[in-house]
């Protein structure tokens, strides 16, 4: 008899000791600190690049294009920094609240459309401008924001098509992700 007290008792103390690694665990993940970089993203869902992530190849391709117009009908070329920076988040705030997206990439699980389980599978995904945008403090977004307006006011919105202004707009976007990983943040 005494032996199945003393079993019970080390069950229930294992037992306990992993619902309380377990919660623990969860609980750094909703709550992370603020250096942890890798639950960063979930403190602004709402922004553009989250949304954009979110959504099919189709639909980033109608955005990116949208973006370019937007650019090229704003004379964006001829604008200082600080407008700049004024037209691209009026474009970002705009097109979160007047678009609908069926997001059909975010039901099936994963980021950036390629249906993976989450956005750390998607090896595809590190390359991205947005995907490393999301992953930044607002600081560093701030710093970012400066550094993007400045290339995009390198393009020539009056001499180029729709379509080159778009294969510029990403290059601008491979460019920064190298940016990005000079920062080392």
């Amino acid at each position: 008899m005494k032996k199945i007290f003393i079993v019970i008792g080390i069950v229930i103390a294992i037992t306990f000791t992993m619902t309380l690694i377990i919660n623990v665990t969860a609980l750094s993940r909703i709550f992370p600190d603020n250096n942890d970089n890798q639950y960063r993203m979930y403190e602004n869902i709402d922004t553009f690049e989250f949304s954009y992530l979110h959504l099919s190849d189709a639909e980033q391709t109608i955005i990116d294009q949208n973006f370019a117009q937007y650019l090229i009908d704003s004379s964006f070329d001829t604008v200082s920094s600080s407008e700049g920076l004024i037209i691209i988040n009026a474009f970002k705030t705009n097109l979160l609240d007047d678009e609908e997206f069926t997001y059909e990439s975010y039901y099936y699980g994963g980021m950036m459309g390629r249906r993976y389980d989450m956005c750390d599978d998607d090896f595809d995904a590190y390359a991205s401008y947005e995907w490393r945008y999301v992953h930044l403090d607002n600081e560093s977004r701030n710093l970012v924001d400066q550094t993007y307006v400045a290339q995009l006011m390198t393009i020539d919105f009056t001499a180029l098509t729709l379509t080159e202004v778009v294969s510029e707009i990403d290059a601008v976007k491979t460019y920064m992700v190298t940016y990005i990983e000079s920062l080392n943040i």
